[in-house]
C-alpha cells in the first residue's frame, strides 16, 4: 500500500537494516517501497502505485514532506507548442517569400515585354521546322491551366474548370503528391491556395493533369530540347505546351490546326519509310533522316549534321533542335558584330568630322587676320 501521511526520518546513524526494510532511499528520504520502486524505475513485489496518483518530491528548502497529487493537477507544459509556433512562422515566411518572388517575376515580365516578344518570334521560328505554332496565353497566373484548356477544349476560358479538376485529382491522391509540396506548406493549405484564381501552377500540377487526363505531356523550350511527361502508353494524343522564361506556359498546335476545338494530334519528325528492296545508297549521300535535318536547319553541312545526329544517339528531333539553337546563336553573334562595326564606323565618322571642323576653324581665323 501507500502511506502518504508518514513523515520521512532524518536521523543519522539509524539502523541501516531497518531503513532498508522500510524502503529508505538516500536521494528521496523515507519513501514507501511501492512509491520508491516506481520512482526509481523498478518493479515492486508489493505492487505499483494506483494510476490516479503520482508522487511529487519537492526540494528540502520548500518542503520536508512528500506530496501525492492527482494526475489532473500535475503541472504540464504545452505539448509541442514551441515547435508548432516555429513551424508556423517558417510557413508564413515562405509564403511571403513566394509572394515576393511572384511579384518580382510579374514586374520583370512587364519590364521585359519587348524581350519576350523577340524570344517569342524566335520560338515560333524554331517550331516552324516541325510545322508547329504557339498559341499564347494571358500572363495572369492561370497560364498553365489556360494552355491545358486550349489543348483539351479549344477554349482558354475554361481554365477554372481545368484547375478544379486537377486539384480534385491531387486531393484524391494525397499520398502521391503531398511529399513534393514546397516550403513546408500543409497539404490542406496548398490545395485551398491552388484552387483560387490566378495562383501559379507548375510541374506538380502539370504531372497531376497528365495523370488525370490519361495523356502524355510534351513541353517545348526555346533553344533547348523538349521534355516529356509519360503517363500513358499511347502518346499520339499528347498535350503540347511551350515554356517561356521559366515562368509562362502557352499552347502548341499544328500550323494547319483551325483552332476552333481540341488540338489536333501532333507527330514530330516522322521518319520516311525506306524500301528494303531499294538499291543501297552511296555512304557519301545523305540519308532520309539527314535530309530532313538539313531541310529543318538550313545552312548546316552534312558533316555537322552527322556529328550532331551521332551525339544525339540518332534522335532526329533532338538533332534538329540543337542545330536550330546553334543557328539562332550564330545569328545573334553576327548581329552583335554588325552592330559593333556600325558603332565603330559612326564613331570614326564623328571623330573625322570633329577634326575637319576644328581644322577649318583655325584656317578661317588666319585669313581674317
Amino acid at each position: 500500500g501507500v502511506y502518504p501521511k508518514r513523515r520521512p526520518t532524518t536521523r543519522i546513524g539509524a539502523d541501516s537494516n531497518r531503513r532498508q526494510a522500510r524502503g529508505w532511499d538516500s536521494r528521496l528520504g523515507y519513501t514507501p517501497r511501492p512509491a520508491a520502486a516506481l520512482l526509481l524505475g523498478h518493479r515492486s513485489s508489493a505492487g505499483a502505485l494506483p494510476a490516479v496518483c503520482r508522487t511529487a518530491v519537492l526540494p528540502p528548502s520548500q518542503s520536508r514532506r512528500r506530496r501525492h497529487l492527482p494526475l489532473a493537477t500535475m503541472p504540464r507544459g504545452k505539448k509541442g507548442g514551441a515547435a508548432k509556433d516555429a513551424a508556423r512562422e517558417r510557413q508564413l515566411a515562405k509564403k511571403a517569400e513566394r509572394a515576393k518572388k511572384f511579384e518580382l517575376a510579374r514586374q520583370r515580365k512587364r519590364a521585359n515585354a519587348r524581350s519576350y516578344e523577340s524570344d517569342l518570334a524566335k520560338f515560333q521560328r524554331q517550331l516552324e521546322a516541325f510545322d508547329l505554332t504557339i498559341r499564347d496565353t494571358a500572363p495572369d497566373g492561370n497560364c498553365l491551366f489556360r494552355a491545358i484548356a486550349d489543348q483539351v477544349f479549344g477554349d482558354q476560358g475554361r481554365h477554372m474548370q481545368v484547375r478544379q479538376e486537377v486539384m480534385d485529382f491531387i486531393e484524391a491522391h494525397r499520398d502521391d503528391f503531398q511529399w513534393f509540396i514546397e516550403d513546408d506548406e500543409p497539404f490542406e493549405d496548398y490545395v485551398a491556395r491552388l484552387r483560387t484564381n490566378a495562383e501559379w501552377g507548375g510541374h506538380l500540377e502539370l504531372q497531376a493533369a497528365s495523370r488525370q487526363l490519361g495523356r502524355n505531356v510534351v513541353v517545348h523550350q526555346l533553344s533547348m530540347p523538349r521534355w516529356e511527361l509519360q503517363n500513358a502508353r499511347d502518346g499520339r494524343d499528347a498535350l503540347h505546351l511551350s515554356y517561356h522564361d521559366g515562368e509562362h506556359y502557352a499552347s502548341v498546335r499544328m500550323r494547319s490546326d483551325p483552332g476552333d476545338g481540341p488540338a489536333l494530334p501532333i507527330v514530330i519528325g516522322a521518319r520516311h519509310e525506306v524500301d528494303a528492296a531499294a538499291p543501297r545508297r552511296d555512304p557519301a549521300d545523305p540519308s532520309d533522316d539527314e535530309l530532313l535535318i538539313m531541310r529543318s536547319a538550313p545552312g548546316k553541312g552534312l558533316a555537322r549534321v552527322r556529328e550532331v545526329l551521332g551525339n544525339m544517339g540518332g534522335d532526329v528531333e533532338l538533332a534538329i533542335e540543337v542545330l536550330i539553337a546553334e543557328t539562332d546563336e550564330e545569328v545573334e553573334i553576327a548581329a552583335r558584330a554588325s552592330e559593333r562595326e556600325a558603332r565603330e564606323r559612326a564613331a570614326a565618322a564623328a571623330a573625322a568630322e570633329a577634326a575637319a571642323g576644328s581644322g577649318g576653324g583655325r584656317g578661317g581665323g588666319g585669313g581674317g587676320g
